[in-house]
């Protein structure tokens, strides 16, 4: 309850003092095996499920969220200046809290929160495990309304070549595609 009342009386500060920590914490527990790709995930939020957040780091990394989303949406300019400063440890879930921060700021910053997206195709597929294109798909729903036409262009071309890897596989190939929608 106390990291509750901290996280929603003030998530830019909840966020300010955990994000040093909370990279810290993903850079030292990546889970760098020869068979996956970066993005790499961790071994602390790799089965995190926004929905439940009954344990102490699943609350802390709620509070994170509400916190990055806060300050993209209030102060973009020192978010863009954090999210290019944390580019590294090419970590999924940083990636996907960049990603939602891009999302709460993409109606008033649609360029930048598409090109943000668009600069790695593994970042459509960063998400929480119980939906992982659903901070990108959040992200399109809310930038694409505004952004250019030659932005709108690259998005669609994006979207078209992506597939995630299991879709590519004999067992997914009834499922080929479905990410896109």
């Amino acid at each position: 309850e106390v990291i509750q009342r901290m996280q929603q009386g003030a998530p830019i500060k909840f966020f300010d003092e955990t994000w040093p920590s909370i990279v810290g914490i993903v850079a030292a527990n990546l889970d760098r095996d020869a068979l996956t790709k970066p993005p790499y995930r961790d071994k602390i939020w790799r089965f995190y499920d926004a929905q439940f957040n009954l344990r102490l780091h699943e609350k802390i990394i709620k509070g994170v969220e509400a916190g990055i989303r806060n300050l993209a949406a209030t102060d973009f300019e020192r978010f863009s200046h954090l999210a290019d400063a944390t580019l590294s440890p090419n970590a999924a879930v940083i990636q996907c809290l960049l990603v939602e921060g891009f999302a709460a700021a993409g109606q008033d910053y649609p360029e930048e929160a598409l090109t943000f997206l668009l600069a790695d195709a593994s970042r459509f597929n960063v998400g929480w495990s119980n939906d992982p294109v659903a901070p990108a798909r959040e992200l399109i729903g809310k930038a694409s309304q505004a952004c250019s036409e030659t932005t709108l262009s690259s998005l669609q071309i994006a979207i078209l070549d992506w597939y995630p890897w299991w879709e590519k596989t004999a067992a997914g190939r009834r499922s080929f595609g479905y990410s896109q929608y």
